[in-house]
């Protein structure tokens, strides 16, 4: 695939995507987007789970864990964005625990200078 011979790697968030990368005989680096309340793309907890079942025997092509804020420049109440903080985290538990180490990116400017909780690019354990 074009991806692999220009050395970039993807980002896929909801199930087709998922299928054709699955599909393809030359797969690209792979990012996992998760979705904590951006409501834009991302998979549930449990397409997460579903997924990573079915992406287990290419584990070495899987490199990231990301998301997205939704609201996280809300200076008057940040409990949403503490709730996306959550959500990811939980995501972040169930990908280790099913044995994968991943690069994780959940940071904006915004929730790096508000929240400080972020994972702002947290590398894979070796």
């Amino acid at each position: 695939s074009d991806a692999v011979m220009h050395q970039l790697q993807i980002v896929v968030g909801h199930q087709p995507l998922l299928e054709s990368w699955l599909e393809s005989v030359q797969k690209p680096f792979l990012h996992l987007k998760v979705e904590t309340g951006l409501n834009r793309q991302g998979f549930s907890r449990q397409d997460l789970e579903e997924s990573l079942i079915k992406i287990k025997p290419y584990k070495e092509k899987v490199v990231g864990l990301l998301t997205h804020f939704a609201n996280v420049e809300d200076l008057t109440d940040p409990s949403y964005a503490l709730h996306q903080v959550d959500r990811f985290q939980s995501a972040s538990q169930l990908v280790e625990e099913q044995g994968f180490s991943l690069l994780q990116h959940a940071s904006s400017s915004a929730s790096t200078l508000l929240i400080g909780d972020t994972k702002s690019a947290k590398r894979p354990k070796k």
